[in-house]
């Protein structure tokens, strides 16, 4: 392979396998002289079987010992997909991008991490006799992915079998559907939650959609696919123009439409907070700002550029993380708690903006988030909020862990 003879790496995997069959690693080396001889089905196919051997050979991956490690904590993963570079098999551990993975990372040398895959709980014998950790934190996060699946019952056992305290229990996220949680939030004061609702187009054309779209919102608003995150997949229409020349090009069976409010900053730019919930502990994190109304992070070159070019939003971030209650309002913080207590989850992200009437504008909650600092160092994050929320995040899991 590292001599990019293809043909005799399949040839030489394909001996080794017929010597001894089902080496995870032979197999991901003929997955990757399959893909270097543009096999690509069939490349898929053998990375498919090197995952399921890998984990075979090995249930659960432990992360390397290190520090003072106080507890066992394992982490159930969703189910692997083929990655574009057949990567490793740990690496697919650690691919989710939000909190559970900053904590494995940031907390190595107070915890030990474990990670195992949904699908591999479930063909375990007994999942409590293969592994006993201290905590469970379910990573299964996405409650419209698990109503889609229907993969309730298969997650609660996956998570039950263990025997140990469940963080973000599957019961508790399913609740966080983008529906449920509208219906969750129902009639909080001094908090906007934009209606949004799940259309289905299936055996629809598409004039059908937009009128039935039309009935009950006004433009503009946002449609959305039922399992992204981060962003990802969000389209703001203006006019019917814009809708009918997407929908034109196809759209998905179901998808989420959501009342777009315009909270513009009177510099003119769209603003979106995070505020960090572990338990009982609500810390604003980050504040974020974009001349485009879909306000991503800042490690992309052009959102680094933008900070860049407009560094008092930097300190207005830190002024707002430094002391929230005085630069948001005490009815916005009232209400942000108010959200909190009607969500069932015990760790999770809010994403939200201040109205100029001082409001709380709900954007998203759920457990889907990076609630640690991932800002490029050139923008940082502020640094005190990220640093009370990781001892945060230490004591809780102590506390866990000890069954308290």
């Amino acid at each position: 392979l590292d001599l990019k003879n293809f043909g005799g790496a399949l040839e030489a995997c394909d001996r080794a396998l017929q010597l001894a069959s089902g080496r995870p690693e032979v197999l991901r080396v003929r997955s990757q002289a399959l893909r270097e001889l543009k096999r690509e089905g069939e490349a898929r196919a053998a990375y498919s079987e090197y995952v399921r051997a890998s984990t075979v050979a090995t249930p659960v991956f432990s992360a390397p010992r290190a520090g003072d490690q106080r507890a066992e904590i394992l982490i159930i993963v969703p189910n692997p997909v083929a990655e574009e570079e057949l990567a490793p098999v740990d690496h697919l551990y650690r691919v989710t991008g939000n909190f559970p993975t900053q904590l494995a990372e940031r907390l190595a040398h107070d915890f030990h991490f474990n990670f195992i895959f949904r699908s591999v709980v479930a063909r375990l014998p007994a999942a409590g006799s293969t592994f006993r950790p201290d905590v469970v934190i379910n990573n299964n996060a996405n409650g419209d992915l698990i109503q889609i699946e229907k993969s309730l019952p298969e997650l609660v056992r996956a998570v039950d079998g263990f025997g140990a305290p469940v963080i973000n229990h599957p019961s508790k996220v399913i609740q966080t559907t983008r529906e449920g949680m509208i219906r969750l939030l129902d009639g909080i004061s001094d908090a906007l939650v934009p209606k949004t609702r799940r259309f289905c187009a299936g055996g629809k054309t598409a004039d059908e959609i937009i009128r039935e779209i039309e009935a009950e919102f006004d433009y503009p608003f946002i449609t959305r696919t039922l399992m992204a995150q981060r962003g990802i997949g969000m389209t703001r229409f203006t006019s019917r123009t814009e809708l009918a020349e997407k929908m034109a090009l196809g759209y998905p069976d179901e998808f989420y439409v959501t009342q777009f409010v315009d909270s513009r900053t009177p510099e003119g730019f769209a603003r979106k907070i995070r505020v960090s919930i572990v338990g009982d502990e609500m810390v604003v994190t980050r504040v974020d700002s974009s001349p485009d109304w879909n306000v991503h992070g800042r490690k992309p070159p052009h959102r680094v550029k933008f900070y860049l070019d407009h560094p008092h939003l930097l300190a207005e971030e830190k002024q707002i993380c430094a002391n929230p209650e005085k630069e948001l309002g005490l009815p916005a913080m009232q209400a942000l708690r108010a959200i909190r207590e009607r969500i069932p989850l015990d760790i999770l992200g809010i994403d939200f903006n201040v109205l100029h009437d001082g409001r709380v504008l709900f954007y998203e909650a759920n457990a889907c988030m990076n609630l640690l600092s991932t800002a490029s160092e050139k923008v940082p994050f502020p640094k005190e909020p990220d640093e009370r929320l990781l001892e945060i995040f230490r004591n809780y899991l102590a506390k866990r862990a000890a069954g308290t």
